[in-house]
């Protein structure tokens, strides 16, 4: 029965109430220009990239803005075919951006726009054990899975390669669950982007809690920025 339940609500999530709309995500909401510093999220994949969009979301209430969120590396695949696309986002937009740069799309590191978009921003990263990264992407695998723990360490080194020694806030996986050392990551945050803390700091909902996070995460998609608790993760139960 958890099986079958668990099969339904991505189902949902997938065609009913998907995570890639316009009061989320930008493509394929645009942004306005707030005129504050970007955050920039870089991270390898599966080390907590939404869970740091949404504490930056929960506890900076200026940067909850329609659309949520920027896929950078989403804006720069459709800007191939239409380059002014790329220009849209100014350099104080003042919005969360999320990169996997350059994994996906290792063209975006040589773009000027892009540089200048990373150079503008406060980025924070987040370095996690990649033999934790293998076993987070073994459990979403799909073809061949002995491909995982070769595609996945080299996707490691190919990010660190570029970010390793560029100006960031480094975090720990682990830090991601910290209350205390968020709270002085935000602070800090919100002095760099004269911005303010949410009276009360607001971590992440607990994984055994599948049913609040499920219902944070279909207000996120129904109601964007207004959501109580923003939720902006894509699968579910996991």
């Amino acid at each position: 029965m958890k099986f079958w339940r668990h099969d339904i609500t991505n189902y949902l999530g997938r065609h009913v109430l998907p995570f890639n709309n316009a009061r989320v995500v930008c493509p394929p909401g645009w942004p306005e220009t707030r005129g504050r510093l970007n955050i920039v999220v870089a991270t390898p994949k599966r080390c907590g990239t939404h869970v740091l969009i949404d504490i930056i979301l929960n506890n900076i209430s200026a940067y909850r803005n329609k659309p949520l969120y920027i896929d950078l590396d989403k804006v720069w695949q459709r800007s191939r075919h239409n380059p002014a696309l790329l220009d849209r986002i100014d350099l104080k937009a003042g919005y969360v951006i999320k990169t996997h740069l350059p994994i996906l799309e290792p063209g975006m590191s040589d773009q000027k726009h892009i540089l200048e978009l990373l150079d503008s921003a406060m980025v924070l990263t987040v370095h996690r054990d990649v033999d934790a990264m293998v076993r987070s992407t073994l459990r979403w695998a799909k073809g061949n899975e002995q491909d995982v723990p070769n595609r996945v360490r080299a996707e490691y080194e190919t990010f660190w390669s570029f970010w390793e020694n560029r100006p960031r806030i480094a975090l720990e996986f682990e830090d991601l669950f910290n209350a205390e050392r968020m709270q002085s990551v935000l602070a800090d945050l919100c002095v760099k982007t004269s911005s303010r803390p949410t009276p009360h700091y607001r971590a992440p909902t607990s994984a055994d809690r599948s049913k609040t996070i499920q219902l944070n995460k279909a207000m996120t998609r129904l109601t964007g920025r207004h959501a109580l608790r923003i939720d902006t993760t894509i699968h579910t139960l996991k």
